[in-house]
């Protein structure tokens, strides 16, 4: 029997050509709006951000306990949410101190905020499916991919500006680390004693 998942997938438009990264790059940054630089509140903006920050860490709580299954208690869970509290409340109450010249890479700041926002819309679209018991969204799955695959293609061709490195290299040192993280498949083991230097080193083309 068909899933209502592969029901809306099959009526996908099946029409457009596949496209490699470096055509993919080109057209996609036709889009790109670059500014010279960032402004905005000097007190205001690096506090929420810090939200953002916490946020993140939260994320990454959660994909530790799911994903890898590491030991995670609740506490450690209540923590990561208190921080985010935490930063949200030393957000409030800020004056307003004007724009002002911010000291953040304009593109990698994009590609960052971008990526954080998209991923919430790929997470609520997933929330929609415990919400109402609708099948998966496939067509929004491959829309939030695609948005998700734009800040990571800003974020090569700015990587690539600033150090030379392509995305062929940064894939390149990507597997290396990873090799020097994990000798074989995943392990718990192995993700629970990383040889840090090790893997610094494998970034950098060198030995152990």
């Amino acid at each position: 029997m068909t899933s209502c998942f592969e029901a809306k997938l099959a009526m996908m438009d099946q029409g457009h050509e596949p496209l490699n990264l470096e055509s993919y790059t080109r057209d996609a940054l036709r889009t790109e709006k670059v500014p010279e630089m960032i402004w905005g509140d000097v007190a205001f903006i690096p506090a929420a951000l810090d939200i953002l920050l916490a946020a993140g860490k939260l994320a990454d709580a959660l994909k530790k306990c799911l994903i890898y299954s590491k030991p995670t208690t609740m506490n450690d869970l209540e923590k990561c949410i208190y921080d985010v509290e935490a930063s949200c409340q030393e957000a409030y109450g800020f004056t307003d101190e004007g724009n002002t010249k911010l000291r953040y890479n304009p593109r990698l700041l994009h590609a960052a905020l971008g990526a954080i926002g998209e991923g919430s819309e790929l997470l609520e679209t997933m929330q929609d499916v415990i919400d109402t018991d609708e099948a998966l969204d496939a067509l929004n799955v491959v829309e939030e991919a695609g948005d998700q695959l734009w800040y990571a293609a800003l974020l090569l061709d700015e990587v690539e500006k600033l150090t030379g490195k392509g995305p062929g290299d940064v894939a390149a040192r990507n597997i290396a680390k990873l090799k020097a993280r994990f000798p074989g498949a995943f392990s718990l083991e192995h993700s629970n004693n990383r040889d840090y230097a090790a893997e610094t080193n494998a970034l950098k083309g060198e030995d152990k």
